[in-house]
């Protein structure tokens, strides 16, 4: 996984383009991912929205985001330094 990207697996794009909530891909910008995780906080639980499971999807994305606030952090830091 790329520091600025978030992986999404082939089920989970398939799942989440069900919603009908935006267009999902295998990989995508933080920026455009963000806003999704605090949607599916309110969804049921349903396997065909999550098959990975609801809460196993929300916390990934969440790992993932993180690591790219991490890295964007660094970015200003050293640009600031």
């Amino acid at each position: 996984m790329i520091a600025d990207s978030v992986s999404l697996s082939e089920r989970t794009v398939d799942a989440l383009n069900l919603l009908d909530i935006g267009s999902f891909y295998g990989v995508m910008l933080p920026d455009d991912i963000a806003f999704t995780v605090l949607i599916l906080r309110r969804l049921e639980d349903r396997p065909e929205w999550f098959p990975r499971g609801k809460w196993a999807t929300i916390q990934e994305i969440e790992r993932q985001l993180g690591l790219c606030a991490d890295a964007a952090a660094r970015s200003i830091t050293e640009k600031t330094s």
